[in-house]
């Protein structure tokens, strides 16, 4: 029997295992395998209560390990593609970077290590975003999107850049240990507090898998517009809560397992700031409208909740 113990990213399960049985000349019922539907003679397989041949359980019931073919008794791992692997495969076999896949040609059609040190998946690899006129297509397109929902950033001047991941860090020092993106937000004030000029940059990490690059970098667009409209002093899990909703929103209209796996990542995010304040905006959106939030955001510095 298969028992969920933990979820941390990949499920983890405890497998009975199957025992022999060596069938009696004194047992005069007869024994049907619960694979094939044929009699048993000899000796058999029992199962989480069902029997089967040996040959039916090695060759089709029995789980086996993705990564090295044999068969699985005790602990294995379930990756959310469904790739299961003994436990002792956990931490010596990489995973890739955003998907989380064990990295082999059966997983995650190959791999490959980014020069910045990224080890990713040949799924993620192929969808990856790469050049600047394929980023800033997605960034038109989030913007339409963004602005159906009330968030208005075409009226803003916004360059987009792409970095690697050695910059990326260096420019969020301070912000974030280990960001997707990053949205560089300055401005002058005459005397008095009127503002007299911003400027917006929004650099993302180069070669993101495409789904997480959408999510980020609406993510990052959402803090533009808090720039603009809200109170600088906004509290943090409001903040990026707000920002990791419009990630949320933005992967909304896509019915894709690669789209699902980064929702369900922002879901079950334990960070008070990110994953909690996005699960509490969520929670208010939910039952008041985006609508309401946007106007709550524009006059108020600490949460409802």
């Amino acid at each position: 029997m298969a028992r969920k113990i933990e979820k941390t990213g990949i499920i983890i399960f405890l497998l009975a295992a199957a025992v022999f049985i060596a069938a009696s000349a004194a047992v005069a019922e007869t024994i049907i395998c619960d694979y094939c539907g044929q009699v048993i003679n000899g000796r058999y397989m029992v199962s989480e209560g069902k029997n089967y041949h040996v040959d039916c359980y090695r060759n089709h019931v029995a789980f086996r390990c993705a990564l090295c073919g044999e068969i699985i008794n005790g602990e294995y791992f379930e990756d959310f593609w469904g790739n299961k692997v003994h436990a002792e495969h956990k931490g010596v076999v990489p995973q890739c970077e955003y998907c989380r896949r064990f990295l082999s040609d059966k997983t995650s059609n190959g791999w490959t290590r980014y020069d910045d040190g990224r080890l990713v998946c040949g799924f993620c690899a192929e969808s990856a975003i790469k050049d600047i006129s394929t980023a800033q297509a997605i960034m038109t397109e989030l913007q339409r999107t963004l602005k159906g929902a009330g968030i208005e950033t075409t009226d803003q001047d916004i360059p987009l850049y792409l970095v690697n991941k050695h910059a990326m860090k260096d420019l969020a020092a301070g912000f974030h240990a280990d960001p997707l993106g990053f949205a560089n937000l300055e401005q002058t004030s005459y005397v008095g507090g009127l503002v007299k000029d911003r400027s917006m940059k929004i650099y993302m990490m180069t070669n993101l898998p495409r789904f997480e690059f959408i999510s980020a970098l609406a993510h990052e667009l959402m803090h533009t517009w808090l720039f603009v409209y809200a109170d600088p002093d906004i509290d943090p899990a409001m903040r990026e809560g707000t920002c990791n909703y419009a990630g949320y929103l933005a992967l909304q209209s896509y019915r894709d397992r690669d789209a699902q796996f980064v929702v369900n990542n922002m879901l079950s995010d334990p960070d008070p700031i990110y994953g909690d304040g996005f699960r509490k905006v969520k929670s208010y959106v939910d039952s008041h409208g985006f609508a309401a939030w946007l106007k709550y955001l524009k006059k108020h510095t600490e949460p409802p909740w």
